[in-house]
């Protein structure tokens, strides 16, 4: 078990639950537990000093997320990354995205498109440094401050959620598919301010699913690949 790799992050947290919960679902977050890999509650409950008890409520808070497998006489387990879950999770970032993003451009000032322009900068930039980190970050910053300006709370929630499982998608396969793309990324995001400008909203959907396909479509030919090995 990667445990040992994992940082404790100790402070802050109101119960012992809160506290396994949180240390375990960043190590998923960033890979550190890879997919696949068993969780055995004593292991755990030895790594952060506590009992079974908050260990099993953090484990079933995490299978309710969709991060961990828990099956009877076998225990638990880190979500794999297979073909089906993987087009489900596009399909939901993609379907949200869009829906923020044209009813974004209908309604928000050139200025407030400026903000989000800001950010599509910041992004470019860490394109070329090579900083996948920053990219991951803005593109986060980038979908959510669609959400705030688009005044849509509720989808700014699911697609915070939808964006661990995407972050988690980014670092599990870091170096064999998303540093790779990073120059294929460069002016994604800011094509997508400008399309905005146009206040077409079907216009902007059609290029955040052309953004999407391309992402997905990577991942989709790896995981091909890997199972005609």
């Amino acid at each position: 078990m990667s445990l040992d790799r994992m940082p404790n992050k100790a402070g802050g947290f109101q119960t012992k639950q809160e506290y396994v919960y949180e240390n375990l679902k960043a190590a998923i977050l960033d890979c550190t537990l890879a997919p696949g890999e068993r969780l055995l509650i004593d292991e755990v409950a030895a790594h952060f000093s506590v009992s079974r008890v908050p260990v099993r409520e953090a484990l079933l808070q995490l299978q309710a997320e969709g991060l961990v497998d828990m099956q009877p006489h076998v225990g638990a387990s880190v979500k794999t990354i297979s073909a089906k879950s993987l087009k489900e999770l596009f399909l939901i970032l993609s379907g949200l995205e869009e829906m923020t993003g044209a009813e974004m451009s209908r309604i928000v000032s050139d200025k407030e498109i400026d903000e989000l322009e800001g950010i599509a900068i910041q992004i470019d930039a860490a394109i070329e440094r090579g900083d996948a980190e920053g990219v991951i970050a803005g593109n986060r910053a980038f979908h959510l401050k669609t959400c705030e300006l688009a005044q849509m709370s509720i989808c700014r929630e699911l697609l915070e959620r939808a964006m661990g499982h995407w972050n988690r998608l980014c670092h599990c396969f870091l170096m064999e598919i998303f540093v790779p793309r990073l120059k294929e990324m460069k002016a994604v995001h800011r094509e997508i301010c400008q399309v905005m400008r146009t206040r077409d909203a079907k216009a902007v959907e059609r290029a955040i699913r052309a953004h999407n396909e391309a992402a997905y479509n990577a991942y989709q030919a790896y995981l091909d690949e890997k199972e005609t090995e």
